[in-house]
C-alpha cells in the first residue's frame, strides 16, 4: 500500500515524459517505474518475510535482485520507461521495503 501511493505522488511531482514510439499502452508521468518499484518492494518482502537468516538466504537476495532487473528491463525494452527510471525505481522500492521491515522490526521489539 505504500510504495503504490508514494510512487504515485513521485511521478506526480516529477512529471517526467516518457520515450517515445512506446509499445504498450501507458499513463501519467515515466519517474520512478511504478512496476519496477512493486517488483522491488515485494520482492524484498518475500526474501525477509520467508526466508530464514543463513547462507541459503543468498540465494534469494540473487533472485529478488534478478526479479527487480527483469522487471526493470522489460519496462525499458517496452519503451515505457528510460533507465533513469527503472533505477529510481528499484531502488525505491527496495529502500522503501527495507525502512518498513526495519521499523516493524524496533516497534516488535519494543512491544516485548
Amino acid at each position: 500500500m505504500l510504495t503504490p501511493l508514494t510512487t504515485a505522488l513521485l511521478k506526480d511531482l516529477s512529471g517526467q515524459a516518457r520515450p517515445p514510439d512506446r509499445l504498450v499502452h501507458t499513463r501519467g508521468s515515466s519517474f520512478p517505474s511504478g512496476h519496477t518499484s512493486y517488483a522491488a518492494a515485494t520482492l524484498v518482502a518475500f526474501v525477509l518475510l520467508y526466508t530464514e537468516l543463513g547462507p541459503r538466504r543468498r540465494l534469494w537476495w540473487l533472485l529478488a535482485v534478478l526479479g527487480t532487473a527483469a522487471m526493470g528491463w522489460s519496462r525499458t525494452y517496452l519503451h515505457a520507461h528510460w533507465l533513469s527510471d527503472v533505477v529510481a525505481g528499484a531502488a525505491w522500492g527496495w529502500a522503501l521495503a527495507l525502512v518498513v521491515f526495519a521499523v516493524a522490526q524496533v516497534v516488535a521489539s519494543s512491544a516485548r
